[in-house]
């Protein structure tokens, strides 16, 4: 058995110990955690290797909210990309990276280390833009 089907397997065993004492509250929070599991996992499955692990906190993807600069965990709901922190364009602009042989631009262009979750809507708005560190917010 995989590590989600354990995970969804608790999940089971703790709504059914939730609803034989008639505990809401724990009922939901086992639903939610079941939700989570299988988020991640489909997450995983479909991006596989290409994200660091650093966007899985305690089960659930996370993303770095680019309005409120906050790490938050992705909702349920929530139609999910990936996105390039220092996007492709930037990246193409700079001095000598045109004289690289091809294999190596594709890989400095999508190294794990620049490639982060994003709630679609909020990867879409954004384009392609760079967020400076001086406060200013997203710049071209």
């Amino acid at each position: 058995m995989g590590d989600a089907a354990k995970k969804i397997h608790q999940a089971e065993k703790a709504y059914e110990a939730a609803a034989a004492t008639k505990n809401v509250a724990g009922m939901k929070a086992a639903m939610q955690q079941a939700a989570d599991v299988k988020r991640t996992s489909d997450f995983t499955n479909k991006y596989g290797g290409a994200l660091s692990n650093q966007w899985v906190i305690g089960g659930a993807v996370h993303w770095m909210n680019p309005v409120t600069g906050n790490l938050e965990k992705i909702p349920g709901n929530a139609s999910v990309s990936v996105d390039h922190i220092l996007p492709q364009n930037y990246i193409k602009n700079l001095e000598g990276f045109d004289k690289l042989p091809v294999d190596i631009q594709k890989s400095l262009i999508n190294d794990s280390n620049n490639l982060q979750p994003m709630i679609h809507s909020a990867n879409c708005s954004k384009g392609c833009k760079v967020e400076f560190i001086d406060g200013r917010g997203w710049q071209t």
